[in-house]
């Protein structure tokens, strides 16, 4: 029965790690995905999918000591691996949170993003403008690329867009958070199911390896063989009796 339990344990280990590593490689994908965006790369929030992009390296290496230690069944490799994960696990919730309170506060930061790109950079509000078909950022007459006139982005004939770029600038910046918090939380739960497994794994583990009842038959019959076939030194009291007996009769000759 406990041999079926750490079968059971050590499968289950197996597989969530194994989703746990595939999700890895996903939320390097969504965070590639995201860093391509021009209105996130414009917010200045690209730390969020490069960060995204580390966790999502790392939860694919600890992936393979998982799968490691489930399979050579070795305690302290299973015990490192859930421990890591859990830490990578409160890391990730932490992360899809700001990301989730982050979008519902974006107005803030897309204003002085534009503001800075105004100033700075007007070659990016005009990728924006030319991507979205839009000028300028509240009003079509706000900080829109060309500066010559208040309605030059209007009445240009590169341009002409009548409606203004903060609204689709915003719903789709707020799209992109969710996306990367959502799948944040998805891996988040997947790795709680792991981290669970692999806990279940380690108890099993430290009770077949303690319980001197779950030793295979193998294992019980050389311990067994190792009991009877090893010699027993003397003791030093039949040694000197033995060495005393000799003596006397080598005198008594």
């Amino acid at each position: 029965m406990t041999e079926f339990k750490l079968e059971s344990a050590k499968a289950m280990t197996g597989f969530f790690t194994v989703l746990v590593g595939v999700s890895g490689l996903g939320l390097v994908g969504l965070g590639i995905y995201a860093l391509a965006a021009t209105h996130l790369s414009f917010s200045g929030r690209t730390w969020i999918p490069i960060f995204m992009m580390v966790m999502g390296v790392l939860v694919f290496a600890l992936a393979f000591l998982g799968c490691f230690g489930a399979m050579l069944e070795r305690r302290y490799m299973v015990m490192a691996y859930a421990a890591i994960l859990l830490l990578l696990t409160v890391v990730e919730l932490v992360l899809a949170i700001y990301a989730l309170v982050y979008q519902i506060t974006v107005e803030v930061g897309l204003d002085a993003a534009w503001q800075n790109a105004y100033d700075r950079h007007p070659k990016l509000i005009r990728e924006i403008q030319d991507e979205y078909g839009c000028c300028g950022f509240k009003k079509v007459t706000d900080r829109a690329i060309p500066k010559s006139s208040p309605n030059a982005c209007v009445e240009s004939s590169l341009f002409g867009y009548h409606r203004s770029c903060f609204d689709i600038l915003q719903r789709n910046y707020q799209t992109e958070l969710r996306s990367l918090a959502f799948g944040e939380l998805a891996l988040v739960a997947l790795q709680a199911l792991a981290l669970l497994a692999a806990t279940l794994f380690y108890k099993q583990l430290c009770k077949h390896q303690t319980d001197p009842a779950s030793a295979t038959e193998d294992e019980r019959r050389a311990l067994l063989y190792d009991t009877h076939a090893a010699p027993h030194p003397p003791s030093a009291t039949a040694s000197h009796g033995a060495l005393d007996q000799r003596a006397h009769a080598g005198s008594e000759a």
